[in-house]
């Protein structure tokens, strides 16, 4: 019985590991590089995938609330066009919410690394 349980128990690990690393042609990108990019590039979308709750106590400022558990829903509404860039607490959800994109069809897909727990510039809170 511990045989099958431990069995099921490294299976489960496998497939976390397997969701939270990134699929082919998610760019990976510092919070450092993130401050330039949202300078220079004004064209991406920039989301912050983590629960409204966590968002309003503080945000990286031009980013958009896009909660991982509505991406699902919210998917249709964004741009295929456009550059994703996408952000969470430490980067874990960030990629899943990535592989989700991609899988969607969409190109250009980018993830902070480390996210917010990374962030050392300004923080701004509240719903916008």
């Amino acid at each position: 019985m511990s045989w099958v349980l431990l069995a099921f128990a490294i299976i489960a690990v496998v497939i976390l590991v397997k969701k939270m690393r990134p699929v082919s042609g998610v760019e990976q990108i510092s919070t450092t590089e993130l401050k330039d990019k949202m300078i220079q590039d004004k064209n991406a979308h920039y989301l912050d995938v983590r629960e409204p709750n966590e968002f309003t106590s503080g945000h990286v400022k031009g980013m958009k609330n896009v909660p991982m558990s509505q991406l699902s829903s919210q998917i249709e509404k964004l741009s295929q066009e456009k550059e994703m860039v996408l952000m969470c607490r430490s980067g874990s959800r960030s990629v899943m919410a990535a592989n989700k994109l991609k899988k969607a069809g969409f190109d250009r897909v980018t993830n902070v690394r480390g996210g917010m727990n990374q962030w050392d510039g300004p923080v701004k809170t509240g719903a916008k």
